[in-house]
């Protein structure tokens, strides 16, 4: 068991918020997100085979309709002895990327490894990534909700060196293409979506290769179809740059999310593609969203 739970944890993209207390408001990032705010998600699925698309994730050049957006992270450091919730990192220098790789922002985390920032935008937002690595650990680049509402709320994740080398090995990932390691996971309660089918394309053409992790072995497997009670999946050799993720859930609902990735060799020490496909809220599947949860 502790083998399989420390396989999970090296593949698995960490989530922030929670149903009953969807603003943490003591703690963590309590200090630093407002009580007052209300989040509405925007569900319009964009067609990624557009270049034009692609660039409209950038940070805007022109300034329209403004509002504030607060963004907070926590760090931790997942360790073969400290595995869950893993160890607090303070120091850690987190940059702010958007689709074109321009820097919005960067901050370095406190004492609690906690760090946030405001900007302004306007009301189309933006997408784009966070990246933050330290000594001898790989740089990893996290894609997970866009840039678009009025929190963001991010929990940063490291691991130590086998816990990210391993499935490397396994899937027989080349240092020349890029790497891909992800959760499919529910907006509403940060759980992890089981029968979840993956797809990744590159100009409207399926990319890479798919793998999931199984619940029975603690190993990436091309074998599995859809992810299983994890919600884990890789897609591996990738050609490095712009892909659009695609997931698939048993009911037929699709969720896509656009992600960029590197040369495994891009960096001294790897560079990790870390990706989130948070499923959203949907009135017909009665799901309620974190701003409007019922009473347990």
């Amino acid at each position: 068991m502790r083998h399989r739970i420390l396989a999970i944890l090296a593949l698995m993209v960490t989530h922030a918020a929670g149903c009953s207390e969807p603003l943490p408001q003591e703690g963590d990032l309590g200090v630093f997100v407002p009580e007052d705010l209300i989040q509405e998600e925007d569900d319009v699925q964009a067609n990624y085979e557009s270049e034009e698309v692609w660039t409209h994730l950038c940070s805007p050049t022109t300034e329209t309709k403004l509002h504030w957006l607060y963004v907070g992270v926590q760090m931790f450091e997942t360790t073969m002895e400290h595995q869950l919730p893993g160890l607090q990192v303070p120091g850690v220098t987190v940059d702010f990327y958007d689709f074109c790789d321009t820097k919005v922002h960067s901050l370095v985390t406190n004492e609690q490894a906690v760090g946030g920032f405001q900007i302004l935008i306007d009301g189309d937002g933006f997408d784009g990534y966070l990246e933050y690595t330290q000594e001898n650990y790989p740089l990893f680049r996290q894609f997970d909700k866009p840039f678009r509402q009025f929190v963001q709320i991010i929990k940063g994740r490291m691991f130590e060196g086998p816990l990210f080398e391993a499935p490397l090995t396994v899937v027989g990932q080349s240092s020349s293409r890029g790497y891909i390691q992800g959760t499919v996971y529910n907006w509403y309660d940060e759980k992890p979506l089981p029968g979840a089918v993956i797809e990744a394309e590159i100009g409207g053409k399926k990319a890479g290769e798919v793998w999931y992790l199984p619940d029975a072995l603690p190993v990436p497997s091309q074998a599995l179809k859809a992810t299983e009670k994890t919600g884990a999946f890789f897609v591996v050799n990738l050609p490095p740059g712009q892909v659009l993720l695609r997931a698939t859930l048993s009911d037929g609902r699709v969720f896509e999310r656009p992600a960029k990735t590197w040369r495994l060799d891009s960096f001294p020490r790897k560079t990790i593609t870390e990706v989130g496909i948070p499923v959203y809220p949907d009135q017909e599947f009665e799901v309620c969203d974190a701003y409007n949860c019922p009473e347990k």
